[in-house]
């Protein structure tokens, strides 16, 4: 598990695991958790899971790229 995740907030040990499932392993979870995304006001979604709302709006980003949904 990348050293960050360790520092991670309440909000976030369920994103880092849906963002694992997501993408399969923890190196590529990490390379998308840690790089900005534009649905996220150019924020990594570790920054914007910080919150409930934040982490909220991450995991929804998620389930639309495992599933093909639209956000």
């Amino acid at each position: 598990m990348p050293e960050y995740w360790t520092n991670a907030r309440p909000c976030q040990p369920d994103v880092e695991q849906m963002a694992t499932d997501t993408f399969e392993t923890e190196q590529d979870a990490a390379e998308w958790l840690s790089r900005p995304h534009p649905m996220l006001d150019h924020e990594t979604p570790l920054q914007t899971a910080q919150t409930e709302a934040g982490a909220h709006r991450v995991k929804a980003l998620l389930v639309a790229i495992k599933y093909g949904g639209v956000i």
